[in-house]
């Protein structure tokens, strides 16, 4: 799936502190941020816009999967300074 059939973008990243996701549509979102192994760190709810904190994870890459509410899913790579 492509950014423009979800109608959201995720940024900054790399990233620092936090990542910002926002929608342009109403459709709701389902959110989970998990760690390399597979560890679920959060899960979040997204319609318009959300801000995810990332001050208390150590620096690597995390994973971002991304399902909207008619089911389909895509999976983004977040990489934390």
């Amino acid at each position: 799936m492509t950014s423009q059939q979800y109608e959201e973008q995720t940024y900054p990243n790399p990233a620092s502190d936090w990542i910002e996701i926002e929608s342009t549509s109403n459709k709701k979102y389902t959110l989970v941020l998990s760690d390399l192994a597979g560890k679920i760190i959060n899960n979040y709810d997204l319609v318009g816009s959300l801000r995810i904190d990332m001050t208390d994870l150590h620096r690597g890459i995390y994973f971002l999967k991304i399902t909207c509410e008619d089911s389909l899913s895509e999976i983004r790579k977040i990489i934390k300074h």
